[in-house]
């Protein structure tokens, strides 16, 4: 009798650890698919300044290469809002006249 309830007390004591780690991996996860979703080509950091405590100013630059876009954002612990963005242009190389 004493071995069946020694099982039982496995058994529950593994359910409660198992119970204990499912936000951890709840989280885990979440985190990973948003990494994943992210291509590093795609956005690069310029700078970034703290102005507070927990207020920011950052500057990046997003898109494929031909279309880069620059963004300046404000960024604190409840919110990002978009304060300036700028389409950036690509540097176009003077073409040289010569003179016959």
């Amino acid at each position: 009798m004493w071995g069946e309830l020694g099982s039982w007390y496995f058994v529950w004591a593994l359910v409660v650890v198992l119970i204990a780690c499912l936000p951890f991996m709840v989280r885990r996860l979440i985190a990973h698919q948003k990494i994943k979703g992210i291509d590093p080509e795609q956005v690069r950091l310029i700078s970034q300044l703290g102005i507070g405590p927990h207020q920011r100013v950052v500057v990046l630059e997003t898109g494929p290469a031909h279309e880069r876009t620059q963004l300046v954002l404000g960024v604190t612990a409840q919110s990002i809002q978009c304060l300036h963005s700028t389409p950036m242009r690509l540097a176009v190389e003077p073409v040289s006249l010569q003179m016959p």
